[in-house]
């Protein structure tokens, strides 16, 4: 009888534990992606203030050397992930990131897109910024305390 009650007690724990930590760890992929989000974005502030264009491109302290000053290319911030080659997309543990400018390389949009396999399956999982501030998100984690939308500001 003492060892039934223990398993039920077992049992209701682990059913308020583990969604919690589910949640907890997804919290913590999404606020990864949105850091990266922000170094990226003042990257290119920087970049834009020495070259007076926005980079399109991502890349290691080597590639970045390589191509000069001004050569359209800003360090990936994160070592441990950073792309072998500059490029317009960096895929990271569980984001693929994507670097696009507009209007002459005067305008810039980095995105982060969930990889489906590090949210359940969820494939609308999206947070981008702007040169001008612009934060937008999709998807059910994260935006809105989780309801979505494209609110500027919203995560």
């Amino acid at each position: 009888m003492e060892l039934m009650i223990v398993v039920a007690i077992i049992a209701i724990l682990a059913a308020i534990a583990i969604p919690q930590y589910s949640q907890y760890v997804i919290n913590a992929k999404t606020t990864h992606a949105k850091n990266n989000l922000l170094q990226l974005a003042t990257l290119e502030e920087q970049y834009y203030q020495d070259c007076r264009s926005y980079a399109g491109q991502v890349g290691t302290i080597a590639t970045v050397s390589a191509a000069g000053t001004c050569g359209g290319v800003i360090t990936w911030p994160d070592a441990n992930t950073a792309p072998s080659a500059s490029s317009a997309n960096v895929n990271g543990r569980y984001f693929t990131y994507a670097v696009a400018t507009l209007n002459s390389s005067q305008n810039f949009t980095i995105q982060a897109q969930g990889i489906n396999a590090a949210f359940d399956g969820a494939a609308n999982v999206l947070f981008a910024i702007t040169e001008s501030g612009l934060k937008t998100c999709t998807g059910p984690y994260g935006c809105n305390g989780g309801n979505g939308g494209n609110t500027p500001g919203n995560w």
